[in-house]
């Protein structure tokens, strides 16, 4: 079950962003900095759940955090099985949120308005491992850093901290070798997902 809650949002000021939406087959979740869709089969399938709905973050972190093995709809609620405990999960039908909380951002028109000047083949790639870029953050003192790349074909990339304070800070990120059928596959999926006429 992947972790769709972390791109959600906690803002009391955009209530919309702190609920995990499921439509058209997928999941989705934003902050407004970062944004995810997950097809559903990567997260959950429930039968008899809404064709839309939605489920605060919170709530949906909780599911997630005792390790899910089963689910079941009951009286508008999933309930959640666990391997140790299991957690009631309620959710918002589309009509629901809409009275409730408002309108959903358009994540598929993100992606799409993204994606439509990318081609299939013409994405330009280069892979580098998260936890070393974590580390580079960390031993920079940022929560916010730069890439900037020369014209080698190492692709490697000098990264500095976006704190002017920090003038005195230089790092460089190695890339990471992905075989160009990952890559490939990749540029498929990008293609795939950032098409709004997805439906599952």
């Amino acid at each position: 079950m992947k972790k769709v809650h972390v791109f959600a949002g906690n803002d009391g000021l955009r209530p919309a962003m702190n609920y995990v939406q499921f439509k058209n087959g997928h999941f989705y979740a934003t902050d407004a900095h970062i944004a995810g869709k997950f097809r559903s089969d990567a997260v959950f399938e429930l039968e008899g759940m809404p064709d839309e709905f939605y489920i605060l973050a919170k709530d949906f972190k909780a599911m997630h955090s005792i390790n899910p093995i089963g689910f079941e709809l009951k009286d508008g609620i999933i309930k959640v099985f666990g391997k140790k405990s299991n957690f009631l999960c309620p959710f918002l039908t589309r009509d629901q949120f809409t009275q409730k909380v408002g309108r959903y951002p358009d994540i598929d028109f993100v992606l799409e308005s993204a994606g439509s000047n990318l081609k299939a083949g013409h994405i330009p790639n280069v892979t580098y491992s998260a936890k070393l870029i974590s580390r580079v953050s960390d031993g920079l003192g940022s929560d916010t850093i730069s890439f900037y790349f020369g014209e080698t074909n190492t692709k490697a990339a000098f990264v500095l901290s976006n704190d002017l304070s920090e003038s005195v800070c230089l790092a460089i990120i190695m890339p990471v070798y992905v075989p160009d059928e990952v890559h490939m596959a990749a540029k498929d999926r990008i293609t795939n997902m950032t098409q709004k006429k997805v439906n599952a």
